[in-house]
């Protein structure tokens, strides 16, 4: 299950360079890894003449010698886009995003939000 309970805004994160960036999501799709089969979204952004997609893997498992996993860096990008692309403040935004029991849901459920913001 994919619940964005405990995501957090990281102080003073930046995605973007300084600048103007007027882009819009195009789109988010689920998908895995071929090599591992690992779970992952791509999340599609375009200003209307180039394209820009981030993959956001979801492993909810914590690698050997890591000390957090995959979702849990996810989760946090996912709150700081939703709440950067809707202007909202943390809890806001974090009331807004899905609970999800499969990658595909989440992408659904989240493209609901963000699509053409």
């Amino acid at each position: 299950m994919f619940s964005f309970d405990d995501a957090k805004i990281a102080a003073g994160s930046s995605i973007l360079e300084p600048g103007i960036h007027e882009v819009i999501t195009e789109s988010l799709t689920a998908g895995a890894s071929k090599q591992t089969n690992a779970p992952y979204i791509d999340w599609k952004v375009t200003d209307g003449s180039s394209q820009c997609t981030n993959r956001y893997y979801l492993n909810t498992s914590v690698k050997e010698g890591s000390t957090k996993s995959a979702w849990d860096i996810t989760k946090n990008a996912f709150l700081q886009l939703v709440a950067n692309i809707l202007n909202l403040e943390e809890e806001v935004a974090k009331s807004k995003l899905p609970k999800a029991s499969s990658p595909e849901e989440l992408a659904t459920k989240l493209i609901a939000i963000v699509t053409g913001k």
